[in-house]
């Protein structure tokens, strides 16, 4: 049973993918990206509530009082109620309510996880799957071309590599197969948890099936899965190639930070 806390997770000192991948973009992004770490969005807020939501962890998640009654200093209904003296006083003393831990979310936000979840709960393929799903969150440690990484892998067990998503694009095949695997570099996400669940039970990345789930978190809300190829697998390999052989180079051993030209 893993008793690794998130706090204690992120702060051991591995590469991973969401620190990794901001080298295929420039090295500076890289270091930009350490100097000042991601602190979230309403929608990797959403992200998290639906991950509580689907292990039924529902106490996890609270939504934000209905603030549209708040107004500006001269008496007009405030465009950003939460920007105002009394709506942050509002949003302040709520915070004094709940779990220090608990994702907090706009009460906006409850009738989307509603959909999301029973779109998801609807899905009998996806039910299939999950119901045989022993594990959530699991997170894996292992080396990596000599250097140490670490994953937390959405769901899994022994067979399955499960990965959940919310995107505000339409999740259709051609969407997916086209743009968002690619553009996200969501392939050498998996790559990487494959990797490390392979090295951890002395297996092949190919032992496993990968799969995303997509949650469109705009009307109607629609819930698909799609099963990642080996073949995509290994283009994401590929890619995690090419991204340590970047950060070997311009971290490890300190080169310039300007990109020398490649062939597309």
């Amino acid at each position: 049973m893993n008793t690794l806390t998130d706090a204690d997770y992120y702060k051991l000192d591995c590469l991973s993918f969401s620190k990794l991948k901001h080298i295929l973009n420039s090295p500076r992004k890289f270091f930009q990206n350490q100097e000042t770490p991601f602190a979230g969005t309403a929608a990797t807020n959403l992200g998290n509530a639906i991950h509580c939501w689907i292990q039924n962890q529902q106490e996890r998640v609270s939504f934000l009082p209905d603030l549209s009654h708040v107004k500006t200093r001269d008496g007009r209904i405030a465009r950003t109620p939460q920007s105002t003296t009394e709506g942050k006083q509002i949003i302040e003393d709520f915070k004094k309510t709940v779990p220090a831990d608990n994702f907090i979310l706009s009460c906006d936000c409850l009738p989307i996880l509603i959909n999301l979840y029973n779109h998801y709960k609807q899905n009998y393929e996806i039910q299939e799957i999950m119901s045989d799903l022993v594990n959530f969150e699991t997170p894996y440690f292992a080396e990596i071309d000599e250097l140490k990484f670490k994953g937390k892998l959405d769901a899994e067990n022994r067979n399955y590599i499960i990965d959940f998503k919310t995107t505000y694009k339409p999740a259709s095949k051609y969407s997916v197969a086209k743009h968002l695997i690619y553009d996200e570099y969501y392939h050498m996400q998996l790559a990487i948890y494959g990797l490390l669940k392979a090295r951890n039970e002395e297996k092949d990345f190919r032992d496993y099936h990968y799969k995303i789930i997509f949650f469109e978190t705009e009307p109607p809300y629609d819930v698909k899965m799609y099963t990642i190829s080996h073949f995509t697998i290994q283009q994401g390999l590929d890619l995690l190639t090419s991204a340590i052989n970047k950060y070997k180079h311009y971290i490890i051993n300190k080169n310039p930070l300007y990109e020398l030209s490649e062939t597309i």
